[in-house]
């Protein structure tokens, strides 16, 4: 089974950040994983972060999956919203078997089971792996969602933004 990433753009305003897209999923680039999180290898140059705990309302859409009580619930709520949902046993085994984590203490949301190694770069970070992996791996050019990737990145903080690539793995 191969590995795949999920990737949002967050810009910030304050003390709050706004997710700007509906996810970047890049094709697979087992090097380019490996230096963004040590997936499917070792090498990141910035160790994995984890979820940020103020991530935007849209990534944590996309990274949560609620903890509902029965199965009566779950169906109706996965009926009403065609988002996902767990119940509350399914959340403790997933959990208890390290395949999950409890997002918040009244234990109303998991991350998402089949998910791992979240993580987040600056503009600065993410251009400097784009970089490593460019003096790495020469003539082996990247896919171009990971370039414009960066350019969207790089146009957000030439704006004067405050801008972060938040990531996650599947598989």
């Amino acid at each position: 089974m191969g590995a795949d990433i999920h990737g949002f753009l967050e810009y910030r305003v304050g003390d709050r950040w706004f997710g700007i897209d509906d996810g970047w999923h890049p094709g697979r680039d087992y090097e380019l994983f490996a230096l963004l999180a040590n997936v499917r290898g070792p090498g990141a140059l910035y160790p994995p972060r984890g979820m940020p705990r103020d991530a935007s309302d849209l990534v944590l859409h996309k990274y949560l999956t609620p903890v509902l009580e029965t199965d009566a619930d779950v169906e109706a709520f996965e009926w009403h919203t065609r988002d996902a949902a767990v119940t509350r046993r399914q959340a403790q085994e997933s959990t208890a078997h390290g395949h999950a984590g409890w997002w918040d203490e009244a234990h109303r949301f998991i991350s998402e089971p089949d998910w791992h190694t979240p993580s987040w770069l600056t503009p600065a970070e993410f251009r400097a792996v784009i970089a490593h992996h460019d003096a790495q791996y020469p003539g082996r050019e990247l896919d171009v969602v990971w370039r414009m990737l960066l350019g969207a990145m790089e146009a957000g903080e030439a704006y004067g933004a405050t801008v972060r690539f938040i990531f996650w793995f599947v598989g």
